[in-house]
């Protein structure tokens, strides 16, 4: 697993660079959701990002074909994932 600074250095060069990024925001609480996209409101999102707001346990949506380069979650919910691969 890498360590924070190689994570947070690889987040910053997707959202500086003028490739598109779209992130999946998934939450199994809609009120979640709302919450985040006003705080997303109050701050400059750059024009290459796009966010999508999914409503949906994360651990059973079927996310088909989309492949991702980085995944952030909780940790209780990434240590329930890995408990369930085992």
């Amino acid at each position: 697993m890498e360590n924070t600074k190689e994570i947070d250095g690889k987040i910053t060069f997707l959202l500086t660079s003028s490739k598109l990024i779209t992130i999946d925001m998934i939450d199994i609480d809609n009120d979640v959701l709302r919450v985040l996209r006003a705080l997303l409101s109050k701050i400059k999102i750059p024009q290459n990002v796009k966010f999508n707001f999914i409503c949906d346990d994360f651990l059973l949506h079927d996310f088909g074909a989309m492949k991702y380069d980085i995944v952030v979650m909780q940790v209780l919910v990434m240590f329930t994932f890995i408990n369930q691969l085992n």
